[in-house]
């Protein structure tokens, strides 16, 4: 068991060294050239770096990397090619030219002119961007410490992905640990990658690789690996619904009993699953000062290798602006296992508040 926590522990600060390693490499941009006309009139000059979740990034020599609000955007221009995604999951290629009527613009390809509204509008992504300059992501921390039973409790969590023409990788990561005077501690840790393939009409294809360790349910580590078919139900600046279901097999590995412990659990078991997957995650996207997004994710995975069992994991994550690319964050979480082994727990739950940088 303690090799297996060191070993994830390990694999954590492998992937925040290989993340900070990556940020500091200096992206090759190119030339500055896209304009931005505002309704209020302001002319913007810049490069476009995308638009997602109801915001353009745009790159200035002088105020350096900005966020607009894509509604409060007139007119776009930009001789670069850029991949451009509606509402209904339409996606077309082509330079960004503004169109006779406001806020509409066109998208002229190599054989083609496609005129859209801007409105319906909700994904601008460069064709030529590197791998470095699609990166975006976030880090979140958070500390609490007592003196009175002397507690201390950290959190830590992040996430990083980049997008492509039809691809997409992400990388997750949680990491929660409590310590307590004349108690054990306790420690949570989710480390997640997955890959998805997009298609027409917004559906989408996704592999998963998850690796879990729990303490509090006494699971030494779970490692899962599956699949999943989706597709984005509501697409728009405002929300994003998704809908997937899919199948994952899953190896279990739960601690050994404790012999300090006065009601000592049996011995430790191996699992290996094969289950459904079903998920539903929710997108709400909130301009307003300060401006908020809230996530959230329910997947309920019935054992499809152990009739009646089935896990739920339901995360909440409402991020509050706080000022340029900082942020503080509320994170609710519940794990749920019908069936764990005799004398653990069903369910781990709880809120995590933290500071986070965006990128």
């Amino acid at each position: 068991m303690i090799k297996t926590r060191a070993s994830l522990l390990y694999s954590i600060l492998l992937f925040f060294t290989i993340l900070l390693q990556l940020m500091s490499i200096p992206a090759l941009g190119r030339d500055k050239t896209d304009v931005i006309i505002l309704k209020n009139g302001d002319h913007i000059t810049g490069e476009i770096k995308s638009l997602a979740r109801g915001k353009m990034s745009l790159s200035t020599d002088s105020m350096g990397t900005v966020q607009i609000e894509w509604e409060d955007v007139e007119r776009v221009t930009s001789q670069w090619v850029f991949e451009v995604e509606t509402e209904t999951g339409l996606r077309t290629f082509g330079s960004l030219s503004p169109a006779a009527e406001p806020q509409t613009m066109e998208i002229i390809g190599e054989s083609s002119r496609n005129t859209l509204n801007q409105t319906s509008v909700v994904r601008l992504t460069q064709i030529e961007a590197g791998f470095l300059a699609r990166l975006e992501g976030y880090v979140d921390v958070g500390f609490n410490f007592a003196r009175a039973n002397r507690a201390t409790q950290w959190t830590l969590g992040g996430e990083v992905k980049t997008r492509g023409e039809t691809r997409q990788v992400k990388t997750t990561f949680s990491s929660f640990f409590d310590d307590r005077k004349d108690v054990d501690s306790t420690t949570r840790n989710v480390l997640t990658v997955d890959f998805t393939r997009f298609f027409s009409d917004r559906w989408l294809v996704t592999g998963l690789t998850a690796f879990t360790q729990n303490q509090e349910l006494n699971l030494d580590l779970r490692s899962s690996f599956g699949g999943d078919l989706g597709r984005h139900v509501i697409q728009n600046n405002r929300t994003l619904l998704t809908i997937r279901a899919g199948a994952v097999f899953s190896r279990e590995q739960f601690a050994p009993p404790d012999p300090t412990s006065e009601n000592p659990l049996p011995m430790g078991e191996d699992r290996s699953n094969i289950e459904g997957s079903g998920t539903i995650a929710w997108e709400l996207f909130s301009f307003q000062d300060p401006e908020i997004d809230i996530t959230t994710t329910l997947t309920v995975l019935p054992s499809l290798s152990n009739w009646g069992r089935i896990r739920a994991d339901f995360d909440t994550r409402i991020q509050f602006e706080l000022f340029k690319d900082f942020s503080w964050s509320a994170t609710l979480f519940d794990n749920y296992d019908s069936r764990p082994p005799e004398g653990n727990e069903t369910n781990d739950f709880g809120i995590n508040t933290s500071v986070g940088w965006s990128f």
